[in-house]
């Protein structure tokens, strides 16, 4: 009697055993196939594929595969760099570097200085990206065949020069990609390369060079059947065409960038042409089909994520249960080969297995009906969680289009937000000239929505500068720069951004002009100094600044000619070295309230 219930004992063991391992085996499988579709997925949801990384990575690391762990830490790194997190992209890289041994292929060294300059250029050290990607180069054994990292690294040190004002090398390098990937027959970097070189003659204002490489580059680009280049050409030649007039043939060109987004259903692509429309129909006067397509644009970018998550798990939630489904039928056929060896052993432990099977599904039984109502519970508590956080996530936005996301933060925290002092940051104070009168020749609804496309385009140079808005009054922009520790040098990017605002309205002006209307014509001043800020009021509340800097950047936009961009003497002090910047000494001029005020105009 004993001798048979620890035969039992033991054959469950033994079963236990093998269907463990044969898990462990399906688990490794999965891992492998999970990299791979990751690594072949051209543009996975990417918080969902960091989280498919954090499994495979700890699934490698258990069984010590360090070279697969470290080719998933170069992944997750690249797909932390797409979603805006470049520090965690970095770190990812470093414990790749860590985990990478002797025995993996060298190319994985390559991948890893690769993605330090992609993430290197996110972060706009460009001086990193020149340095890693040398290192590279010189590492790099010209007997390869697949030159396609190589190229990757040309590309990045290409960008990382002329961002450095290093155009002539970076002409050179994207030739020299040119010819190299010519000569290797890599359709993709050599659509790429031209497509760079466009880039280059388009921010150069060579309009008619810059469509040359990207009329070169489509076919080629069609040809290989590389969705992302053939994009970009459609989007940038409809801009040179709209750029120069021709509001037709820019059309055209997002018309066939609309019917290639929906033949690959790319929602983020779709949604980038129809922003794209929206400004073409803006530059035809067409206000009504802009705000129509800037809707779509707001739509689609508002559903894309979910959509995103829904297909990514549905597809790798497929693959992994196809893959848990071999190793169960492979397990069955162990299973029933040990029945058969040890049937005449079973026989005489039957009555004892009889017992066991009863209490087993007598609990089986338990556990169904028990599971049914957890499960039923849990949907309803997730259906109310998702509909908490849908809410939770409209009022976070909102308070973001109100407030800086730390005071935002602060204000959800603790219900109230401190005032903060700031002691060196720059202030942007922008003015119409002669607004009044304008405001006299033009219909109410002509005259806001003028100012409108005005505020709207100033607003996008203050997110693409980082740099804070505060608030308009009337026809007053007020923002500022380096709130927060974001900005080692606020008085450079407050005035690269001040300068953009002053370009934008110049070719408003032209445009207007062109069609019989009156353009606004704008005075910015700055100056750098300390603030106090914090948020005001109950109802309505607002975020904002004051303090002396406030009033003197104010007093210099009043002394500031159209056209002008007017510094004090204080910010001229942080800028006189700076190359990219000529100054303009106008002397010490007379401020209300401010006595003699040395002024200096700054231009490009």
């Amino acid at each position: 009697m004993y001798r048979g219930v620890v035969f039992v004992v033991i054959l469950g063991i033994t079963l236990l055993c093998c269907r463990t391992e044969a898990l462990c085996q399906d688990e490794s499988e999965w891992a492998d196939r999970t990299l791979e579709d990751l690594s072949s997925t051209e543009k996975p949801n990417y918080r969902m594929a960091l989280s498919l990384c954090d499994s495979i990575c700890a699934i490698f690391e258990a069984k010590e595969e360090y070279c697969k762990l470290t080719k998933a830490l170069v992944l997750k790194s690249s797909f932390y760099d797409k979603i805006g997190a470049p520090d965690s992209s970095i770190h990812s890289l470093i414990l790749a570097e860590k985990s990478l041994s002797p025995d993996c292929d060298s190319l994985l060294l390559f991948e890893i200085l690769t993605n330090y300059c992609g993430t290197y250029l996110t972060l706009k050290e460009f001086d990193k990206v020149d340095s890693v990607s040398a290192v590279a180069l010189d590492l790099w054994n010209n007997q390869r065949k697949d030159r396609s990292w190589l190229f990757a690294i040309l590309i990045n040190r290409s960008i990382a020069l002329y961002q450095m004002d290093e155009e002539d090398a970076a002409v050179r390098t994207f030739r020299f990609l040119q010819r190299s990937s010519e000569e290797a027959g890599d359709r993709q970097y050599l659509s790429k390369s031209l497509i760079n070189l466009g880039v280059i003659k388009a921010f150069d204002g060579e309009l008619d060079s810059a469509a040359y490489f990207y009329g070169k580059a489509l076919p080629i680009a069609r040809q290989g059947k590389y969705f992302s280049e053939v994009g970009n050409c459609y989007d940038a030649l409809s801009g040179i065409a709209a750029h120069k007039g021709d509001f037709a043939t820019a059309s055209v060109y997002l018309d066939s960038a609309e019917n290639l987004a929906r033949r690959y259903d790319d929602m983020a692509f779709l949604a980038e042409v129809y922003n794209s429309r929206s400004v073409l129909a803006e530059m035809q006067n067409d206000y009504e089909l802009a705000n129509e397509f800037l809707l779509r644009y707001i739509e689609i970018s508002d559903s894309i994520l979910n959509v995103e998550k829904i297909n990514s798990i549905s597809r790798f939630e497929e693959k992994y249960k196809a893959q848990k489904r071999k190793g169960q039928i492979q397990q069955l056929k162990i299973e029933n080969l040990n029945a058969a060896l040890e049937k005449e052993k079973v026989g005489r432990t039957r009555n004892a297995l009889f017992g066991i099977a009863g209490l087993i599904s007598m609990l089986a039984v338990f556990l169904f009906y028990r599971g049914r109502i957890m499960k039923n519970s849990r949907d309803k508590l997730a259906k109310k969680n998702d509909e908490i956080a849908f809410e939770r996530q409209r009022s976070d936005k909102l308070l973001l289009n109100i407030l800086p996301p730390e005071i935002a933060e602060e204000l959800k925290a603790t219900g109230h937000a401190k005032p903060q002092h700031f002691q060196h940051v720059t202030i942007i104070f922008a003015d119409f000239k002669d607004f009044t009168l304008l405001s006299q020749r033009m219909t109410p609804e002509e005259l806001v929505k003028e100012i409108n496309i005005c505020f709207m385009a100033f607003d996008r140079i203050m997110d693409e500068f980082r740099i804070e808005k505060i608030k308009t009054i009337g026809d007053a922009y007020l923002a500022v720069a380096g709130l927060h520790d974001r900005h080692a040098n606020s008085a450079k990017v407050a005035v690269q951004a001040a300068l953009g605002m002053q370009g934008f309205i110049k070719k408003r002006s032209v445009l207007l002009k062109n069609e019989k209307h009156q353009g606004f014509q704008m005075r910015v001043g700055i100056h750098t100094g300390p603030v106090i800020a914090g948020v005001v009021g109950e109802k309505k509340f607002q975020y904002d600044i004051w303090g002396d800097t406030v009033n003197t950047a104010a007093r210099l936009q009043t002394h500031s000619e159209v056209g002008k961009v007017n510094l004090s003497h204080h910010t001229y002090e942080l800028l006189k070295d700076d190359p990219n910047f000529t100054f303009e000494y106008r002397g010490k001029i007379k401020a209300k309230n401010k006595g003699e005020l040395q002024m200096y105009y700054v231009n490009r």
